[in-house]
Parts: C-alpha cells; structure tokens; sequence
C-alpha cells in the first residue's frame, strides 16, 4: 500500500434492474444491463430493447433506475 492514498471504492459489475418496459437485448452475450462505480465514476453497460414500440410523443420511458448509493 502507498502511503497517504485514499483506496478507490469499487462496487464490481451490478445487474441492473430493468423496468417493465425493456428486456435485455439477448442476441448478444455482453448485452444483459449492468452498472459500476469505481471512484466519482459510474459506467453503465449493455444493450436493451423495448418490449414494444415506444411512440414519439415527447415522453421519456424509464429503462432502469440507480440506486442512491451509486
């Protein structure tokens, strides 16, 4: 350990919980939703899809939600 360094919180890959609305794009082995944080940094990764078609009436739709501790 190197003196007077602060350790760098790691939370390790999460699995995201996804709304009603989305499923995790399944075609592809890296696609199910995950999420980290690794110091002030949060990286999000995966691919989703609707469940079926979003309409463009200005509305956002919820994919999944971070927990407050993130």
């Amino acid at each position: 350990m190197i003196p007077n360094c602060k350790r760098i919180e790691d939370t390790d890959w999460i699995d995201a919980t996804l709304t009603s609305a989305f499923k995790a794009y399944k075609d592809r082995e890296d696609g199910n939703p995950k999420y980290r944080k690794f110091g002030n940094l949060v990286e999000i990764r995966g691919i989703v899809t609707p469940k079926k078609t979003i309409s463009d009436t200005g509305n956002t739709t919820k994919i999944f939600t971070l927990p407050k501790r993130i």
